[in-house]
């Protein structure tokens, strides 16, 4: 915002807390015998800053003008021109503070500096006539009328497309978008825009979203009729026996026999299995399937895993 105003040849005065402004002159006039205290770029203007009043006549030599300021209490002297350049800083009006800058690009940045929001008009969407319009409502057709079967009548189904203004604090140009289908008993289309859209004509059909789909898309599976195999009459039931019995939970096994071999027509035991056999089903069988199933929970379970 500064670089805005200094642009337009203002300044900020931090003693006063106000924005000066600087204007040059090709030259400037004074009260003789008191050049450069009261210059001014006119002589109404130099003659005021002297506490004198500004008058002229039409006598003096060859019949020239002649300018004096009056000064109350002193005397009477004449107002004089000097070409010299001359420049006055002066604290600004807000009046002349606008009509400079107005003419001026207007910086991007400027209301992020502002402490309080800038007082923007929001757009009215299709607005109602008069001073306070609101918002309405647009209606866009989207296809040509169909006509509606078994109806007299006879009338016309019509897809459109309703624009709702929606608007909130943060987005004041936030509409929905209701697409529905309407009755008339006019088989000519609108025209693309209806502005401003009136609920009362045409009137809407309460069941237009799925009353006709069937008619206009008959070969869709949903509309199709399933052809089950499913008898007529009762359906045939029968009666089965089922039977249980127990299994051993730890399955089913046996152990192997004793190994043997026959020497000079006698048979030797090499290896008794039986004892053997009898610890393992009894003990290590049970320990193995305990601990392979408490693994597989372990598996199972997304718990016992770490992530």
């Amino acid at each position: 915002m500064y670089d805005w105003a200094t642009s337009g040849g203002y300044q900020w005065d931090t003693s006063t807390n106000g924005w000066l402004k600087t204007e040059s002159y090709p030259g400037y006039y004074f009260v003789a015998n008191e050049d450069p205290l009261y210059r001014d770029s006119t002589r109404e203007g130099t003659c005021a800053k002297r506490g004198g009043t500004y008058w002229f006549d039409y006598g003096g030599w060859q019949g020239a003008i002649r300018h004096w300021c009056t000064i109350p209490g002193s005397s009477t002297w004449p107002v004089s021109f000097s070409p010299n350049p001359y420049s006055e800083t002066l604290p600004a009006t807000p009046q002349q503070f606008e009509d400079d800058l107005a003419p001026l690009p207007f910086p991007n940045d400027l209301p992020n500096h502002f402490p309080e929001p800038l007082p923007v008009q929001l757009p009215v969407i299709n607005p109602t006539p008069g001073v306070d319009p609101l918002p309405q409502p647009l209606r866009v057709p989207l296809g040509d009328p169909q006509p509606v079967p078994n109806s007299n009548p006879q009338q016309w189904r019509q897809p459109v497309l309703d624009i709702v203004p929606a608007p909130s604090p943060q987005r004041p140009l936030q509409v929905d978008l209701v697409p529905r289908d309407v009755i008339t008993e006019s088989p000519t289309a609108p025209n693309p825009i209806r502005d401003p859209y009136t609920p009362e004509s045409p009137q809407e059909d309460p069941n237009s979203d799925s009353s006709d789909f069937c008619t206009r898309n008959p070969t869709v599976l949903a509309c199709q009729e399933p052809e089950l195999d499913t008898p007529d009459g009762e359906v045939p039931r029968r009666t089965e026996s089922l039977e249980y019995e127990a299994v051993n939970a730890w399955g089913n096994g046996s152990c192997p026999a004793d190994s043997t071999m026959t020497l000079k027509g006698r048979t030797l035991v090499v290896y008794e299995w039986g004892s053997k056999c009898q610890l393992i089903t009894t003990y290590v069988k049970p320990l193995i399937l305990t601990v392979s199933l408490v693994i597989a929970l372990f598996i199972l379970m997304p718990g016992g895993r770490p992530e």
